[in-house]
């Protein structure tokens, strides 16, 4: 580091004058994060289950739900049960970084009310079974 200004040391706060320095950190001062904390925020949803979607199982076998098979396992899930998407609706399907339990022709998928288990779900398994095995209901059966 050329530059000896004490914006590059942390945790001394400075401005400098702009044009001073060549590394493009003119006017940003340097902060230890404490006095620009932000309050912790709860926003509502109206979820009672969300289930977590390994993203390269789905990537890798690339479909395979569905009526005709050319679905991702949760856009399938969600158009067979009638779930809704975003924070609105019942279940939430979150797809997630790789759990490292890639079996072949196979999603894997957690729940969240129950992290201690995992489930691999075949390629081409019935939505119905799969919605009973994660014990998932329907919104169109509910109401």
């Amino acid at each position: 580091m050329d530059c000896q200004h004490s914006q590059h040391v942390v945790g001394l706060p400075a401005v400098i004058p702009r044009g001073s320095c060549d590394r493009g950190t003119a006017y940003r001062p340097v902060s230890n994060g404490a006095s620009m904390t932000k309050p912790i925020r709860k926003i509502p949803t109206k979820h009672e289950e969300v289930i977590l979607v390994c993203r390269k199982c789905l990537k890798k076998i690339g479909g395979g739900f569905g009526p005709n098979g050319d679905m991702r396992l949760d856009k399938a899930m969600r158009r067979e049960l009638g779930l809704g998407k975003g924070r609105k609706c019942r279940i939430r399907f979150l797809r997630v970084p790789c759990f490292d339990i890639c079996a072949k022709n196979a999603v894997t998928v957690v729940k969240g009310s129950e992290p201690e288990s995992f489930y691999v779900i075949p390629r081409g398994a019935a939505l119905e079974k799969v919605a009973g095995t994660l014990g998932i209901g329907s919104e169109k059966k509910r109401g």
